[in-house]
C-alpha cells in the first residue's frame, strides 16, 4: 500500500538486457509447464 501511495512499480522482466515481451513470457511458462507434465 505504501508503494503504491508514492507510485513505486515493480520493474519488467529482462534477459540480457533486453526488456522481455508478454509473449515472450507465455512462451516461457507454456514450455516449463510442458515440461513439469512430462515429469512423474
Amino acid at each position: 500500500a505504501l508503494a503504491r501511495k508514492h507510485g513505486f512499480t515493480l520493474a519488467g522482466f529482462r534477459s540480457f538486457e533486453r526488456a522481455l515481451t508478454p509473449e515472450e513470457i507465455a512462451g516461457i511458462r507454456e514450455r516449463a509447464a510442458r515440461r513439469l507434465a512430462g515429469k512423474t
